[in-house]
């Protein structure tokens, strides 16, 4: 697979280093508010009454998931648009985290398979650093 990107939707819990969920890989030119919707992520954010804090590249026509998502908006208090932000900074955090993997970093010779493998096993070394000592930083 030359020149292809893969792509992963990872969700961290807003006030724990916990990672709640990883749905992928899908191909680079898939958009992030198709891969959310194609997960069924919504569907469960909905059953459970529980919002995702996300950025504009998220953005969903369905009316039925608009109460799920948490967008910035102009409109928000100080307070909320700061805890926005700071979860957003959290996520990239992580993102890097995943990172300073190398093998993560550079160009993957296998299949889309095994980097689903080799994500989830640098993810698991990530939250087990997050538990013992390396956590994200509070929001």
């Amino acid at each position: 697979m030359k020149h292809c990107a893969a792509k992963y939707v990872i969700l961290l819990a807003t006030y724990q280093s916990q990672i709640l969920h990883i749905e992928g890989p899908c191909k680079g030119g898939v958009n992030d508010s198709k891969m959310l919707k194609e997960s069924g992520i919504m569907e469960k954010l909905k059953a459970n009454n529980k919002v995702c804090i996300v950025d504009r590249g998220f953005h969903m026509t369905e009316k039925e998931f608009e109460a799920c998502l948490s967008f910035p908006d102009l409109m928000d208090s100080k307070e909320l648009h700061s805890h926005k932000t700071r979860a957003r900074l959290r996520q990239e955090t992580f993102n890097a985290r995943l990172k300073a993997f190398a093998v993560l970093c550079h160009t993957f010779p296998g299949s889309f398979e095994k980097h689903s493998l080799v994500l989830k096993a640098v993810a698991i070394t990530i939250q087990y650093q997050m538990d013992h000592g390396s956590p994200l930083y509070e929001v």
